[in-house]
């Protein structure tokens, strides 16, 4: 999940006219009080539509995060560089005094962005 965007819409769903709150919140990653809005960091479990058998399917994201307040092509810049080979950008990153896994999965064949995310990893 790259953003709060993209969570907003799972969340507020619409489905033949009637509202789908087809997200489940397991738990977060973070320390309590944490007033860094940079980040979330969740597991949930959705109802994710699949527009192919035209009905839900229940999938579960064990751990996911997405990013609170860049814009589009900031995110589109930082998965870019992290997802380039031979830019050797960083796995991790320090944000606001956070420390932060920069999380990228790829396609089967290697040549596209799946998934980018950052991951909470602790308070520095």
């Amino acid at each position: 999940m790259f953003s709060w965007y993209k969570y907003y819409l799972d969340e507020n769903f619409v489905f033949e006219g009637k509202m789908s709150d087809s997200i489940d919140f397991l738990s977060w990653q973070g320390k309590e009080g944490d007033e860094t809005p940079d980040v979330v960091t969740l597991s949930y479990r959705w109802r994710a539509f699949d527009y192919e058998a035209k009905k839900f399917r229940p999938l579960t994201k064990p751990i996911g995060g997405f990013w609170v307040g860049p814009s589009a092509e900031g995110l589109m810049a930082m998965g870019t560089v992290r997802f380039l080979n031979d830019v050797f950008a960083p796995k991790k990153a320090e944000i606001n005094k956070v420390l932060y896994n920069l999380s990228l999965f790829r396609s089967p064949n290697d040549r596209n962005l799946r998934t980018f995310y950052p991951e909470f990893v602790k308070m520095l």
